[in-house]
């Protein structure tokens, strides 16, 4: 048996043996360290980037195929859509008309909640859905608070 493949063996026992133990040790690491992932991102914005490109290229057969076999086993999926576009036309015209601009100017829809401060990616708010009305950017945790029970 190689040397690493002992080891590799070693650590899984290891982990049975102990997993009480890791896991509390785990809990007491995250609660010290409780900005770790923003900070992590924060620093590495654009090998993240980079990574989730490089993935969606190296998988995009794979993606394919998932969409392709969801839609088969959701026939009434196109028609859900269909009907929320036809139900509230306005809301789809301001939605088409905030996606335009992020897209023409190319912005990144993360940032931080104006309301809890929390670096993620942004949903946009609209107070009226009428043209030239201020946007805002809220976390999905607050703009369901805002909005209510979705």
């Amino acid at each position: 048996m190689v040397e690493s493949e002992k080891r590799r063996l070693y650590r899984i026992e290891y982990r049975k043996k102990n997993r009480e133990i890791i896991k509390q040790k785990y809990k007491e690491w995250r609660n010290k360290n409780l900005n770790y992932d923003k900070e992590y991102r924060e620093r590495n914005i654009e090998r993240i980037k980079q990574y989730k490109t490089d993935w969606v290229n190296k998988n995009r057969e794979h993606i394919k195929k998932y969409y392709t076999e969801y839609r088969k086993e959701n026939p009434n999926h196109k028609k859900t859509l269909e009907k929320q576009r036809g139900k509230y036309p306005i809301k789809l015209k301001a939605r088409n008309r905030t996606n335009g601009i992020f897209n023409k100017l190319n912005w990144d829809r993360e940032d931080y909640c104006l309301d809890c401060g929390r670096l993620t990616k942004l949903e946009t708010h609209h107070i009226s859905y009428k043209p030239n009305i201020s946007v805002f950017g809220f976390c999905v945790k607050c703009h369901t608070k805002i909005e209510g029970v979705r």
